[in-house]
Parts: C-alpha cells; sequence; structure tokens
C-alpha cells in the first residue's frame, strides 16, 4: 500500500510519497545523518500525494531551496502541524484546502474552554446545535437535569459533566453538539435571572469536522453503551437522496426513474428503492453493523458502488465469466437468469426481457446492475447476498 512520509529536514519538513516510505527515507540524508523521520501513514489513494501538493503551493506554503534536487516539496510548517496533517489524512483518506488551514491555524487540535450556563442559555439553538444525526431531547430529561441544576448548583460538591461540541464544517462560528445536548437544553431553560447562570462549564471543543466526523466521535463516546440510533429529519433525507442520484449519473450514467415502479429487469434503478434504502432504520442497520461509516451521500453512494461489484461478481460467476457484462453472447446466459429470478424472490422471468435490459448495461462506460433485482429492496436484497445484516 502506498505510503505518505514526513520527515524533518533544515529548511522545513518534507512530506513525500512512495511505495514503501522505509527505504524512500533512506535516500533523504543530511550530511551522512538520517533525518528525523515524523510520521508514516498508509494512503487508500496515491492521487492524495498530488492533492497535497497543489493544495500547499495554493496555500504558498511551498519553501524555495537552493540546490533542491528532489521531487519531494519542502513545506513551511512545524513537526507537530505536519503530524496533525498525516494524522488527518490517515484517518479520513482524504485532504482538502479546508484540513490545511485548520492544521496550520491551530484548529486542528483539541481545546478546553469553560463557557458560562449565561452564555449557553443565549446560544443553545443558534450558536450551539445539535447535531442532524441526534432525535430530539427528552423533555423529561430535560426537566430533570434543570431541577438539579438549580437545586445544587451553589453546593460545594455540585459537578456537571462536560460537554463535547464541534466546529460546523458548514456554518462559521457554529458549534455542533456531540455530547451533552440534553444539558444545554436544560441550562436553556432556567430563567436567565438566576443566579446559577454564573457558573462555568467546561466545553471541549473539537477542530471542524465533517458530518462522518462528527458521526464517527459520537460512535466513539458510546462504545461503553449499546450503539445509539442516529435520526435524520426528512429535510436531510431528501437531499441526502438527491445528491446520491447525482453521483450514480455522474458515476454510472443512471438516470433514476422517478415517475413509476420497476417491475422487469432494468438497467435503471427506481427513485423509491433508493428512497426506502435512506430510512432512519435502514441506515441505523447499517451503521451499527459497521457496513457504512457515515451518513452522508458520498458513504451512501461508497455502499451503492461496493454492493454493485458484489453483485456483478456473483453474475460474473454464475455466467462462468469475468467479461459477461462486457461481451455480448459471452457467458452462460441461463444460469444468470436462474440467479436473477431466484434474488427477485423465485420468479420466473424470460430470459428475452432478461438480455434486453444486460444489453442496455453493456452500453454504458460501467456496468450497475441493481435494476436486475427489482422485488426485493435493497437491504433485503444485501442480506441475500452477504448474511451479514
Amino acid at each position: 500500500m502506498p505510503e505518505l512520509y514526513a520527515i524533518k529536514v533544515h529548511h522545513g519538513i518534507k512530506i513525500g510519497y512512495a511505495k514503501d516510505a522505509s527505504s524512500r527515507i533512506k535516500s533523504h540524508k543530511t550530511l551522512g545523518m538520517s533525518v528525523p523521520v515524523l510520521k508514516i501513514v498508509s494512503i487508500d489513494d496515491s492521487s492524495i500525494d498530488g492533492q497535497l501538493k497543489k493544495y500547499m503551493k495554493e496555500l504558498k506554503l511551498i519553501v524555495s531551496v537552493p540546490d533542491n534536487t528532489q521531487t519531494t516539496e519542502v513545506y513551511n510548517m512545524t513537526d507537530r502541524q505536519s503530524i496533525a496533517l498525516l494524522n488527518y489524512i490517515e484517518a479520513f483518506q482524504e485532504i482538502s484546502i479546508r484540513a490545511i488551514k485548520d492544521v496550520m491555524n491551530g484548529d486542528a487540535f483539541v481545546k478546553y474552554v469553560d463557557l458560562s450556563y449565561l452564555d449557553i442559555c443565549n446560544n443553545y439553538g443558534s450558536q450551539y446545535k445539535r447535531p442532524i444525526f441526534q432525535r430530539g431531547v427528552s423533555q423529561e430529561r430535560v426537566n430533570q437535569i434543570k431541577e438539579f441544576i438549580m437545586e445544587n448548583y451553589a453546593k460545594r460538591n455540585y459537578y456537571m459533566p462536560t460537554i463535547l461540541m464541534a466546529k460546523s464544517d458548514e456554518e462559521n462560528e457554529r458549534y455542533i453538539i456531540i455530547d451533552g445536548q440534553h444539558r444545554c437544553a436544560a441550562i436553556s431553560a432556567i430563567p436567565k435571572s438566576h443566579p446559577c447562570m454564573q457558573n462555568n462549564i467546561q466545553v471541549v471543543i473539537y477542530p471542524i469536522l465533517t458530518t462522518k466526523e462528527q458521526l464517527g466521535l459520537f460512535r466513539d463516546i458510546n462504545k461503553s453503551v449499546p450503539v445509539p440510533a442516529i435520526y435524520l429529519d426528512s429535510e436531510y433525507v431528501v437531499e441526502l437522496l438527491r445528491k446520491v442520484c447525482e453521483r450514480l449519473d455522474k458515476n454510472y450514467g443512471i438516470v433514476v426513474n422517478r415517475n413509476k415502479q420497476l417491475n422487469k429487469f432494468s438497467h435503471e434503478i427506481n427513485y423509491n428503492v433508493l428512497f426506502e434504502l435512506i430510512t432512519n432504520d435502514n441506515l441505523n442497520n447499517l451503521w451499527q453493523q459497521e457496513v457504512i461509516m457515515g451518513i452522508s451521500d458520498r458513504d451512501v453512494f461508497q455502499f451503492l458502488k461496493e454492493f454493485n461489484a458484489a453483485l456483478i461478481d456473483e453474475i460474473n460467476t454464475e455466467a462462468e465469466d469475468d467479461s459477461y457484462l462486457k461481451n455480448k453472447g459471452s457467458g452462460n446466459d441461463k444460469a444468470v437468469l436462474a440467479l436473477c429470478n431466484r434474488l427477485n424472490g423465485n420468479t420466473t422471468f424470460s430470459s428475452g426481457a432478461l438480455m434486453k435490459a444486460i444489453n442496455d448495461i453493456r452500453k454504458r462506460p460501467k456496468p450497475f446492475v441493481l435494476g436486475l433485482f427489482f422485488k426485493l429492496s435493497i437491504i433485503d436484497l444485501y442480506r441475500e447476498i452477504t448474511s451479514d445484516l
């Protein structure tokens, strides 16, 4: 697997790419001495290296080094910043200008602050917001915490647990409450004139996190208890589905059929099939089984992409031809028909209908075969293929 490495040199930090970082680092010598190695991380996509160089150049972070014959650029950054940058790349397998700016500005590091109850009271719901993947607060729980605060705030042993927030990646100066929404709601429900408003509560503020990163943190925080449910409001689901449809069109040339429920083999996929997939119950099922790791359109599309590949493998295996979906007239059509009928709930559709759909699939740059399995929901089909859920 390709790797990125960070080493400390005289003029700054070198971040380089190699298939074997350890061997590559040996070529970086200063006066015959090995240079300090700060970090080595594995990457899934070698294009990350090119993206990093491009963004660092745009941000004018490349140091001009006299007589530098190496292709590895030298960057104007500290040891800590380079380690934080590679930690980010390792965790999310991507890089962006925003992530680099966060690292360089110190926003990539966790901060600890004390907020007054009055500050939370004034800003809960506007500056401090709950994430889109949590259900609304329980009013009963809010009332319990509110009463506890008002009765005990002045006692010597009074303590209110730390709140965890993350900077929003979509709204400036907004913070997402990852853990502590009931505490914030309870504080905001107390009259501002109450003397407890002078109390402070510790808040851990994480750097700017995408929704996927917030969800991962939410999971990590709750590892000691059963995995809590995620909850998406209807507006988010509609927008999520729209973006998934755009990705299907861009990557496979699939225009999602919105007009009617498909009742035959097809190279298309029906809108309702996708809408049924993106329900809270189904997303929770996939998330808790770690089949998907986030709730963005990218995560859902990645699931569909990988599942589509698994179905193609099934078809090619039955056809006894790895190029079955590329070459007309190749492979065992009868065996493929039997597979498709079985995975459609033991239906008895004709080979003519199947071959028409497969020929339509063959005309596309990349095959997309979920439309061949229209009788079962995507979740039921996934269970049938993988037995994982």
